[in-house]
């Protein structure tokens, strides 16, 4: 794995994933993995590509009405980001760096570069992908 995307130009069109059971229907052959936090709702994802040894991870993620765990991206000193998130369909809130809350609708852009902890989450649906030089990891509050 690569730590890039390998899908085709215009395979993640939002048209296309109007809500979460639309995703695996339209990406069937992608190894998809589901669970449902604790605190309610479903959450998809899908690793696209990535390196065990560096943490390096490229992901795709279908929220429905979930949050992630709340986390911090890692850093080694090597990339100006910890996390990229690109909005595909759907709508999901997050903070900024700064602790703003945002909102990433499809084509919009967020990098995290410090370790603010964060939980994003989806109150009805959102599609996004990720990337992660480093990987991340859970906090305890």
């Amino acid at each position: 794995m690569n730590g890039r995307p390998d899908l085709p130009a215009g395979v993640l069109r939002p048209e296309d994933f109007p809500d979460y059971d639309s995703v695996q229907r339209h990406l069937p052959g992608l190894p998809w993995k589901e669970f449902r936090p604790d605190s309610g709702g479903r959450i998809a994802f899908c690793a696209l590509g990535g390196s065990r040894k560096t943490g390096n991870i490229s992901v795709l993620v279908a929220l429905d009405g979930a949050a992630a765990p709340e986390h911090i991206h890692l850093a080694d000193g090597t990339c100006v980001y910890r996390e990229m998130i690109i909005g595909v369909s759907g709508a999901m809130e997050d903070v900024d760096d700064e602790g703003n809350r945002v909102t990433i609708g499809p084509g919009d852009m967020l990098f995290h570069s410090t370790p603010a902890p964060h939980a994003p989450k989806a109150t009805r649906f959102a599609l996004v992908y990720y990337h992660q030089p480093v990987g991340w990891e859970a906090t305890t509050r």
